[in-house]
């Protein structure tokens, strides 16, 4: 899915087409009567939930969808629900199904906690020390020019986010840093917007919610 996921340029469409064709979203017929070993065998992966996203996604990048004593994804049931949660009022149980609305809801988060990473980290100045994204570059530099540190810090964030070693000249590292300065050209030749857009595709990987 990850290799789908690039390969459509990021389109969360193609995305979704490809998940609804995969063993395990069919797998989601599994009966409640088959036991945890059964299903695992035809379902051999798994989404976190929506409490679990929340705190995950804070963890990322010390921001939080919402209050951050009530994330919406934790307390909001017209976010939480979508993505698989209950209110133990209206839905009683938790759906470990993946459907389209439940990638909606966590591109919404991820588009949500990036927008606050833009505000705090590359509209704001704050101390090196309170900043969890941008550690080595500013967000700030020109991409082109900066190429090299530009190219680390996104080595940096694939490392955070998917638990992946990557050099700077890896292929992966090529291809985000190509999509920010396509970002960039997109946004009248704003960096930081570019920064913002490039975050929010990253965090709505499906390396991150899967397991």
């Amino acid at each position: 899915l990850d290799q789908i996921f690039r390969d459509s340029e990021f389109r969360l469409k193609d995305l979704i087409r490809a998940i609804v064709k995969t063993d395990l979203y069919r797998a989601i017929g599994v009966t409640e009567e088959a036991s945890e070993d059964e299903a695992r065998l035809v379902q051999p992966f798994r989404v976190i939930t929506p409490e679990q996203m929340a705190t995950l996604g804070y963890d990322l990048t010390g921001q939080t969808w919402g209050s951050k004593t009530r994330p919406s994804l934790e307390y909001d049931p017209s976010y939480k629900i979508p993505a698989g949660g209950y209110d133990g009022i209206i839905i009683d149980k938790r759906s470990h199904a993946i459907t389209p609305m439940l990638l909606l809801t966590y591109q919404r988060h991820a588009e949500a906690i990036a927008d606050d990473v833009y505000d705090f980290e590359l509209r704001g100045d704050p101390p090196s020390s309170e900043k969890t994204v941008f550690t080595l570059a500013s967000g700030k530099e020109d991409p082109v020019q900066y190429q090299t540190l530009v190219k680390t810090q996104i080595s940096q964030m694939c490392k955070r986010f998917y638990g992946q070693m990557v050099g700077p000249s890896s292929v992966e590292v090529g291809e985000l840093y190509d999509l920010l300065l396509d970002f960039k050209n997109d946004d009248n030749g704003s960096v930081t917007r570019a920064w913002r857009d490039l975050l929010s595709l990253m965090l709505r990987d499906p390396r991150i919610y899967f397991y």
